[in-house]
């Protein structure tokens, strides 16, 4: 007699679930893209109020399931902990770095060729947002705002031209430009969209969860919001 209790019908067919939803969610975004775009923009420091809230409901009934209890006999059977920390730590990894050289040494080698290929290289010259400027202005003078961010212009654009010198030492086709905005991810997004960009790359900068929760994070708005495929470089 087998003592092991039965998979039930929406488990045995979980992949099949996962699959419908994907595409249920795909046919719906295409559908109906300003409703999504309603929906995505209904966040706070980047994240997703709509989002947190279904991942609650997906790991609450997983949280009251768990016997903290039984987490001090853990090491009487470590096999299941062993092979999850070496996947995660020592599988994934070396995958994921094997899978990058293979796509872009190999397969997409001709399409990062410099001679068929042109780079826009955007720099965004952050703008106080009103709300920000107007706190700002009981601190320091309108006029000394407007040099602040004069000066940080000028920094960007000296820096933009070392740049665009080294890319054209390298043999590619650069444009570049500084713009400037009070939401870096929203001008980013503008700019690949009024000049059809077929590629984004942008660097992530270097922050803690709890900054990227409380500031948000550009490479986290732009993966959101953008139309274009989009690669994000960890911060070097």
């Amino acid at each position: 007699m087998n003592d092991h209790p039965s998979i039930s019908f929406f488990e045995r067919y979980l992949s099949l679930w996962v699959a419908l939803c994907i595409t249920l969610g795909i046919t719906l975004g295409s559908l109906l893209p300003e409703l999504f775009q309603a929906m995505a923009a209904i966040e706070y420091g980047s994240v997703n109020f709509l989002v947190a809230f279904l991942i609650w409901l997906m790991v609450y009934p997983m949280m009251v399931a768990v016997d903290f209890g039984s987490l001090r006999r853990v090491h009487e059977r470590p096999r299941g902990l062993l092979i999850t920390l070496s996947v995660n730590w020592l599988i994934k990894p070396f995958t994921m770095a094997a899978l990058g050289i293979l796509f872009f040494e190999f397969v997409f080698a001709d399409l990062i060729d410099p001679d068929t290929l042109s780079l826009l290289v955007l720099m965004v010259c952050e703008v106080p947002e009103e709300s920000l400027a107007l706190f700002r202005k009981r601190l320091v003078p309108p006029s000394q705002l407007r040099q602040q961010v004069a000066a940080r212009e000028v920094e960007l654009q000296r820096h933009m031209l070392d740049i665009t010198r080294k890319l054209e030492s390298m043999g590619y086709e650069v444009d570049s430009r500084v713009a400037r905005g009070s939401k870096t991810g929203q001008v980013i997004t503008e700019v690949a969209d009024r000049e059809a960009v077929n590629l984004v790359i942008l660097q992530r900068r270097r922050q803690k969860n709890w900054q990227r929760l409380l500031v948000g994070s550009v490479a986290d708005y732009v993966a959101r919001h953008i139309r274009q495929p989009l690669l994000i470089m960890p911060y070097s």
